[in-house]
């Protein structure tokens, strides 16, 4: 049963794609379960990833930083984001709202050491990208053929005496 103990908790710490392993030591992605109120004290979830990753390892330094008072995170997250909105609708039971946001004014705010952790995963992409092409590179082999044209097809056509 998932359950918001005293502390950030990690539940997806053994899944079928990492072999049944933790990604790495200080992995803390996938699933994890927050308190409303740790949740709030880490300032929410960055919004300057935008599918290169690292917002796990982010999540994990906020709540570092949540230990350490004095070095608490707040100059983005939850309150600093900009965006537009661009369309709103007020539900009985909720309220949906569909935000623009733009990467530079989000990349502009972002503290410096979440930039480094955006660098170095946009590293390990570009390294894995290249590692990927070159191995399609290497195994790419170009076929020259010679192909002789289908045979001609002949239909010969028969009038029927009826037809006369």
């Amino acid at each position: 049963m998932y359950t918001c103990g005293d502390n950030p908790r990690h539940y997806a710490v053994a899944m079928n794609k990492f072999d049944f392993q933790l990604l790495y030591e200080d992995y803390f992605g996938g699933v994890v379960g927050f308190s409303t109120a740790q949740y709030e004290n880490v300032n929410g979830c960055s919004n300057i990833y935008f599918g290169w990753g690292g917002e796990d390892d982010d999540l994990l330094v906020r709540i570092a930083l949540l230990k350490d008072a004095f070095r608490r995170q707040d100059s983005e997250g939850l309150r600093t984001t900009k965006y537009r909105v661009s369309k709103y609708r007020q539900e009985r039971i909720y309220t949906w709202i569909n935000v623009s946001l733009n990467r530079s004014d989000i990349l502009q705010t972002a503290p410096s050491y979440t930039l480094t952790l955006i660098i170095m995963e946009l590293h390990k992409a570009m390294l894995r990208s290249s590692k990927h092409n070159k191995a399609k590179h290497e195994t790419k082999k170009i076929i020259h053929q010679k192909v002789n044209p289908p045979p001609s097809i002949f239909l010969q056509l028969h009038r029927s005496h009826s037809e006369s």
